[in-house]
Parts: C-alpha cells; sequence; structure tokens
C-alpha cells in the first residue's frame, strides 16, 4: 500500500529523497483531513470508553481503562501541539485544526469530571494540554493577524471569499472558547476534589482567554451580506 505522498511503481528509479511529495498549502489539506479525521477516530474511542471508568465487573478494570483514555488523549494533545505551531493561514486547513480541537477539549472535559482521583498519567495529560492552551492562544492571534492583513490584500483586488472564511473562523473560535471554558472549570473541580494542584503555571478559571472581537464578527457578516 502506498503511503501519502510516495511515488507508484513507474517512478521507482526516482531517488530516495524525491520520493515524498512537499506538503504545502495546496496538499496539506489532504494530509490534515487524514491526519484529523483518524484523530477524531481516537477520541471517539474515548468517549466509547468514557461510561467504563468506575466500574467494577470482576474486578476494578477503572485504572486500566483510565490509563488508556490518557495515553490517547495524550497522543491528541501532543498531535494537536505541533499543528498549531505550524505557520496555517486562516481557511480549509486552519478549520480542521479548530474543529479536532473543539472535540479535544469537549471531551477532555468529560473525562476530567470522572475523575475521583488523580493518576500520574492524567497528570501527564493535564501537563500537555495545559502546554496546548498556551499554544492556542498564540495560533488564534496568528489566525487574527492573517485574517486582517488578508482582508485588506483581498478587498484590494475585489475578492469576496474573504468574509466566508473570517465568518467560519468567527463560529469556530467561541466554540473552542467556550470548550476550553468548561475544561477549565472541570480540572478546577479535580483539584477541589483532590487536593491536587493541576494548573501547571497556568490560570484555570472562566475568564476568557481568547477574547470575541464583536466588530470584526460583525464586519465579516457585514461583508458577507453585501
Amino acid at each position: 500500500r502506498l503511503a501519502i505522498g510516495a511515488l507508484d511503481e513507474e517512478n521507482s528509479s526516482t531517488t530516495e529523497s524525491n520520493k515524498l511529495a512537499t506538503v504545502n498549502e495546496d496538499t496539506a489539506v489532504v494530509v490534515l483531513t487524514v491526519l484529523t479525521a483518524r484523530l477524531e477516530q481516537l477520541i471517539q474511542v474515548v468517549e466509547w470508553a468514557l461510561p467504563r471508568i468506575g466500574i467494577l465487573e470482576r474486578g476494578d478494570a477503572s485504572p486500566l481503562v483510565e490509563q488508556s483514555i490518557n495515553t490517547r488523549l495524550k497522543l491528541i494533545a501532543v498531535a494537536l501541539n505541533q499543528l498549531v505551531l505550524a505557520d496555517i493561514s486562516p481557511g480549509p486547513n486552519s478549520e480542521l485544526i479548530l474543529k479536532l480541537a473543539i472535540s479535544f477539549y469537549t471531551t477532555m472535559g468529560r473525562v476530567a469530571k470522572k475523575q475521583k482521583s488523580v493518576l500520574p498519567s492524567f497528570r501527564t495529560l493535564v501537563r500537555t494540554t495545559a502546554g496546548l492552551t498556551k499554544n492556542l492562544s498564540t495560533f488564534i492571534a496568528h489566525l487574527d493577524d492573517k485574517q486582517i492583513h488578508e482582508k485588506g490584500f483581498k478587498r484590494k483586488k475585489g475578492d469576496k471569499e474573504v468574509a466566508p472564511r473570517m465568518d467560519r473562523c468567527a463560529r469556530s473560535i467561541p466554540q473552542l472558547t467556550y470548550a476550553i471554558e468548561q475544561y477549565n472549570q472541570a480540572i478546577l473541580g479535580v483539584s477541589k476534589r483532590t487536593k491536587e494542584d493541576l494548573s501547571f503555571g497556568s490560570k484555570l478559571g472562566t475568564t476568557r482567554d481568547f477574547r470575541i472581537k464583536a466588530d470584526k464578527v460583525n464586519e465579516a457578516l457585514e461583508g458577507k451580506r453585501s
């Protein structure tokens, strides 16, 4: 089976360094679609396993289930962390990442609410997620700057496609903000129940780190209507 970017047999004589195609703005959407779909599948597996936490069945297998869940979620967090560090412009690629992040934090909130004690694997997961949250803040600011620049450039050329793209981001970012807030509240609950500090240097609370800029959202919507 050919891997993504591998050449077919007709070009098998090509040198090793040329066997993989370059991942650029045009090809990245295919790679990201496959990658995010696989990570979404892992999230679905976690959601399926969540009800098994705390169930006594032929001995308490709950810690093993939790260990497996935490391992999978950490893998997703690490992958997301790498994606948000990339120089990605607003559009289909950034939307895939934002939607995956929404799913991740939504599930993380549910996992946190199930915690009656803090396993080492969960502590590691929360620490990894804290780093991801900080990088997501930078990623969203990066998208915002790109949108402002692209908006001015496209309008000079009379391109009206920028408004729908801004509209999509305007929807995804508030959804992500809400998911992160719910996760932070759940982690606060775990800290109170277990008397363990899970902040890892980040401020946990209900204050929004990602402020919704209403004027820009309204401007994008107005541009879409015109």
